[in-house]
């Protein structure tokens, strides 16, 4: 497993794997709409936007303590009824509403999900002397999402968190040994796309002019 947190400064320390499904903690990595952990469905206009944002949450199991992470490495990916699907969405931006806020990867910019994004996972600035996050959910990033116009109307996709080719997305534990993990869940949105709103007047309009005329024909 490849975690390229490690180009923050944790390479010394992430020999260590943790059981995605350790009996003492649990380390989920979250995906729904901005503003709401829970709202995993969204209804989109062809041609429309969106915002996700992606929440940290460690759960203890049992009588431990909820562990402490520093750093994630994730992909988003798109996909048609479990198959993977390309130009449909784009990340136009990332925030970062926490203090993840100095990317493990890449420096981010606007991407099509191709089907899947490049490493736009986060962490600490200082992973030696910053507060690990810890509890939550925790917004950790919040993206905005444009949908291409060409995306069929009464569709709905998938955009989840996985794995790309060559890397697996997991976390790095608290100094000194940064101990990397997996996730114990991932999580993942379904957008219905709509129809455009320019479309929707349209067919206001032609509904309104035909029940206009229907009331003229019986005055006549």
């Amino acid at each position: 497993m490849r975690l390229s947190i490690c180009a923050l400064g944790l390479a010394a320390g992430m020999a260590t794997l943790v059981p995605a499904n350790s009996a003492s903690a649990d380390v989920n990595l979250l995906l729904s709409k901005m503003g709401s952990s829970t709202t995993t469905s969204l209804s989109v206009p062809a041609g429309g936007a969106f915002d996700l944002s992606v929440y940290l949450q460690t759960i203890p199991v049992g009588q431990g303590s909820a562990p402490q992470v520093t750093g994630v490495d994730y992909f988003l990916g798109s996909k048609l009824s479990g198959s993977n699907v390309s130009g449909i969405f784009t990340l136009s931006t990332q925030t970062f509403p926490s203090t993840f806020n100095s990317p493990t990867g890449n420096a981010f910019s606007s991407q099509v999900l191709s089907p899947i994004s490049q490493d736009i996972g986060s962490g600490l600035t200082d992973t030696f002397n910053g507060t690990p996050l810890s509890g939550g959910p925790i917004d950790i990033a919040d993206y905005h999402v444009l949908v291409s116009p060409s995306a069929a109307v009464g569709t709905t996709y998938t955009i989840g968190i996985v794995n790309n080719a060559t890397s697996q997305l997991g976390y790095a534990g608290p100094a000194p040994s940064f101990d990397s993990g997996t996730f114990t869940n991932v999580g993942s949105v379904a957008v219905t796309v709509t129809p455009e709103p320019a479309l929707l007047s349209v067919f206001a309009g032609i509904g309104s002019a035909l029940m206009l005329r229907r009331r003229r024909s019986v005055t006549l």
